[in-house]
């Protein structure tokens, strides 16, 4: 039979399940992490944002966080991150934060 896709399945589908191994047995790594991940006061840039159905892109607009956006993280705390947007200091939920991939800001990353 016809596989059909899920309704709702967003273009980041690629995120779920596990990593493919290349021909040799080695899996490779992306350069993008989470921004719950990332270290602070490193100098980072928005991937993607993944699991669209979950994300609240009011907040993240207000704060301007978006594909392609140069941000820093300040400070980590149980339930909130605190980041440096440009020249701003925001706050966001660690459940909004969490569907944000960051790469360094001196690598390429392949989500697109």
């Amino acid at each position: 039979g016809r596989s059909r896709r899920a309704e709702g399945e967003g273009g980041n589908a690629g995120y779920e399940g596990n990593p493919i191994p290349t021909e040799n047995g080695e899996i490779e790594e992306l350069p993008c992490i989470a921004i719950t991940e990332a270290e602070l006061n490193e100098s980072y840039v928005v991937c993607c944002i993944v699991n669209e159905a979950s994300v609240n892109f009011q907040v993240l607009a207000e704060k301007n966080i978006k594909p392609e956006t140069k941000l820093t993280v300040l400070k980590r705390t149980p339930n909130h991150i605190n980041l440096r947007v440009g020249n701003k200091e925001c706050q966001l939920d660690k459940s909004d934060a969490a569907n944000i991939l960051l790469r360094k800001a001196t690598e390429e990353c392949s989500c697109y």
